[in-house]
């Protein structure tokens, strides 16, 4: 199920889920794909970054 999280009170009606965390913890995962795909962005803007930081101290 892929829902934006402003919807997750809609799917809790829906549902008939008493709470919200009932829907997130039975329906909520992150495909492998996708997964990986957040693990390659956050490694590029750390790296950027850290390289931008590093070009400033060089450059002064």
């Amino acid at each position: 199920m892929c829902v934006p999280l402003s919807d997750i009170k809609a799917v809790q009606g829906d549902s008939g889920h008493a709470q919200v965390n009932m829907v997130t913890d039975a329906y909520s995962h992150i495909p492998d794909d996708d997964q990986r795909k957040n693990a390659e962005l956050f490694k590029e803007a750390f790296y950027e970054k850290k390289s931008e930081i590093w070009r400033r101290s060089v450059n002064g």
